[in-house]
């Protein structure tokens, strides 16, 4: 297994394993939570309420044409990002996990990769919703959910107003979520995801270096050979020899 000092650093001063490791950890147990919580509650995490939910009118049959108008849509962001976050974090967190213990070369690319899909994902994701406001006049779920309803308490807004975006709102309207909330919310929203992208494409490189170091070293020689001091070690190998390359007898 490779020496951790000659895997390098992740945000300056973090060994890069150790990073890994616990950004695994953390991924899969988003994942295995979210997937828990889903199962009891028998619904997403963060989604609407169960009032909320009710007070929708819903069509449904053969007949229903809501299918692709803004009242259809308007979760569409969200159900495709959270069950794809909960599922992948799961699974590829887990092989994240064991790569970093365990030095899996294959492991931690499937992991690195991941992160690289799921910042693609957001991507996408941040132009669907950015078309919905324009076209709709009002924000999806995923904006919402992404920008206010956080289990934080008391960030980024009052308790009272995640009660109500939760609990009792059925639609967004891009004008009195802003009143409500007294912040810019689609500015929020992209400085949210945009920090959100550039973290995990961050920490997908940060894995797919740790799993060229392991296998190749810095160099490429070989996961333990190190170039650093090359010259000092040489020196010191001549220390105590002859001018015939014979160490002198003590």
């Amino acid at each position: 297994m490779s020496d951790d000092k000659l895997l390098g650093r992740s945000c300056y001063f973090v060994p890069r394993r150790f990073y890994v490791f616990l950004l695994a950890i953390a991924i899969l147990c988003y994942g295995v939570g979210g997937i828990l919580w889903t199962i009891y509650k028998w619904q997403l995490p963060d989604e609407q309420g169960a009032s909320a939910w009710r007070a929708q009118d819903r069509c449904v049959g053969a007949r229903c044409e809501d299918v692709l108008t803004c009242k259809g849509t308007r979760e569409g962001s969200f159900h495709t990002r959270e069950p794809i976050a909960l599922i992948g974090g799961a699974i590829f967190g887990y092989w994240g996990f064991l790569g970093a213990l365990n030095g899996y070369i294959d492991d931690l690319r499937w992991f690195g990769h991941s992160l690289l899909a799921y910042a693609g994902l957001l991507v996408v994701l941040i132009g669907a919703d950015t078309a919905y406001s324009l076209i709709c006049g009002e924000y999806s779920l995923n904006v919402i959910d992404e920008t206010l309803l956080w289990n934080l308490p008391r960030v980024p807004v009052r308790e009272a107003v995640k009660f109500e975006l939760r609990e009792t709102m059925v639609a967004y309207p891009v004008g009195f979520v802003d009143k409500l909330s007294q912040k810019p919310v689609f500015m929020l929203y992209l400085s949210v995801e945009l920090c959100a992208v550039a973290f995990f494409v961050y920490s997908a490189f940060q894995v797919l270096f740790l799993a060229q170091f392991m296998r190749h070293g810095e160099t490429g020689l070989g996961a333990v050979y190190d170039m650093k001091d090359w010259k000092e070690r040489i020196a010191l190998r001549g220390v105590g020899r002859n001018p015939y390359g014979y160490r002198s007898a003590v």
